[in-house]
């Protein structure tokens, strides 16, 4: 819809979205003693969030929706990933998953507004197109926009045969056309398994339905 519109399109990614985080509780870790030794036996008190915690997603969340709400963006109803900021005919939809978004609008001036306000609180790199965001790449063509996992699909392969040091694929011929055969084969660990469903899992979500 925004493509077919010729709306204005930008991705921006957050680095160490998580160290963003304020906490709403009071946690504490052990010292790093490899740095301060005679912290030894001691504890120490975040102050704000850092990787590993358990709760460090939802803390990002709380912390990036309380900056949307300043800057008078309102999540949808049914998907909290969407923001939305209207303003007469100016219209901004924002889309977050994790530490990757998308901005889509009809208005370059609230867009570069935008770019502006949200790199004061965050070290953002940004994109002026969109080409690639959670292993899935986009290409315009006229009114269109195709999306594609070829490139994730293969790094899974890749990474999968060199664990097993054999090739994955036995023949070139595409799904679901290929008549699938049981394999004799000696069984394969259950957390590695657990990790190739998982992969797949994702392209399911994304753009290889058929797979599933």
């Amino acid at each position: 819809m925004a493509v077919k519109s010729k709306w204005i399109i930008n991705c921006f990614d957050i680095s160490v979205a998580y160290l963003h985080s304020k906490l709403d509780e009071e946690i504490y870790v052990s010292a790093p003693i490899e740095f301060r030794p005679e912290w030894t036996g001691k504890v120490t008190k975040l102050n704000k969030a850092m990787y590993g915690l358990k709760q460090e997603g939802q803390f990002w969340w709380l912390h990036f929706q309380s900056i949307m709400l300043k800057l008078n963006f309102i999540a949808e109803e049914l998907d909290q990933l969407i923001y939305c900021c209207t303003k007469g005919e100016t219209i901004i939809y924002l889309w977050m998953n994790v530490d990757d978004g998308v901005i889509f609008s009809n208005d370059q001036e609230a867009v570069s507004k935008l770019r502006i306000q949200l790199t004061e609180d965050f070290k953002v790199k940004w994109e002026d197109k969109l080409t690639r965001i959670v292993e899935i790449n986009f290409k315009q063509e006229d009114n269109k926009l195709v999306l594609s996992q070829t490139d994730f699909a293969r790094q899974i392969i890749q990474h999968f045969e060199r664990k097993s040091n054999s090739p994955l694929l036995q023949t070139l011929s595409v799904l679901p056309e290929t008549k699938l055969q049981t394999s004799q084969g000696i069984p394969i660990e259950q957390k590695w398994y657990q990790s190739i469903i998982g992969s797949l899992y994702y392209l399911v979500l994304g753009t290889r339905a058929d797979l599933s």
